[in-house]
């Protein structure tokens, strides 16, 4: 059976280039990094490959931030808004590069490009990870709202001074995986670097609710923004698929019977019509976890 909740369209919520210092040579080296994560990656994602390719690069490591897939329209805006360049493509720095950091995820199938043996550090901060399949991987799994917070306490921790392009990058990724800290996964930790984070570039004014205002905004066709959004899992024999818009709103929307059901004894909401809605802010990592442990009883 297969479910698919089509589309979570949650409340004001959710690049790169090499750093600076990020362009390296690329001659074939057994001792250069690839900093990447998912596919078609969302602000954190980029965030996080570009400041810790900078964090390791700052810790005499041969790191070189890449992204596979076209980045999400939040990251772009946010390279934009601060002139960052953008970002590599992943696949050509690959070539280059016999190891690999995976940051953000910690599934073997959202990089099917990475040999899972050449991986050596996984950084996420889902409670559901494949982190066992990366076995010659340093793994740090914890659950805070943004992958970006587990980065940028990095550099606050061995006091390494991070440039003002990481830091802006990497709050912006906290603001929106948090969703200005409105989120139910949001920590302290979240917090707490945040405001250390703000104190190393200059935040325009108005600048999470243009965020938002610009995340919120279809580009491309609805179609087309739901496929770049897909996310697929699977739990035992079940395959359940979510792609999510951010609207100002949470709305679900049950094509079919079994996923409506599904949906109402998870998160007890009602469906009319196919749709159903809830007040409170959830997100899909939220849901993730409750959708699993109903299908794998």
């Amino acid at each position: 059976m297969q479910h698919t909740p089509s589309a979570s369209k949650q409340k004001n919520s959710r690049a790169l280039t090499t750093s600076p210092k990020n362009s390296m040579s690329t001659s074939r080296n057994n001792e250069s990094i690839l900093v990447t994560g998912y596919e078609n990656p969302d602000i954190d994602v980029t965030a996080c490959a570009y400041a810790y390719a900078e964090f390791l690069q700052k810790n005499g490591r041969d790191a070189i931030a890449g992204l596979f897939g076209k980045p999400h329209e939040e990251a772009g805006f946010v390279l934009k808004t601060f002139n960052i360049s953008a970002p590599k493509n992943a696949e050509e720095i690959l070539k280059n590069c016999e190891k690999v950091v995976l940051v953000d995820t910690s599934d073997p199938d959202d990089a099917p490009n990475i040999n899972p043996q050449n991986v050596i550090e996984v950084i996420d901060h889902r409670r559901e990870n494949k982190a066992s399949n990366f076995s010659n991987a340093k793994v740090q799994i914890e659950l805070v709202g943004s992958c970006a917070t587990l980065i940028a306490e990095k550099f606050q921790k061995q006091n390494i001074k991070i440039t003002k392009e990481s830091a802006a990058l990497l709050y912006s990724a906290i603001i929106s995986n948090t969703i200005n800290f409105k989120a139910k996964v949001t920590t302290e930790r979240d917090k707490i670097i945040s405001e250390w984070l703000k104190t190393k570039f200059d935040l325009p004014e108005n600048y999470a609710h243009e965020m938002f205002a610009y995340k919120s905004t279809l580009t491309e066709s609805l179609k087309d923004t739901l496929i770049a959004d897909f996310k697929s899992f699977t739990f035992g024999e079940k395959q359940l698929s979510i792609a999510q818009i951010e609207k100002g709103f949470n709305t679900f929307l049950a094509p079919e019977k079994s996923t409506a059901d599904l949906l109402t004894n998870t998160l007890g909401v009602q469906f009319k019509d196919k749709i159903a809605r809830k007040e409170k802010i959830i997100m899909r990592k939220e849901i993730i976890p409750l959708l699993k442990e109903i299908l794998e009883k």
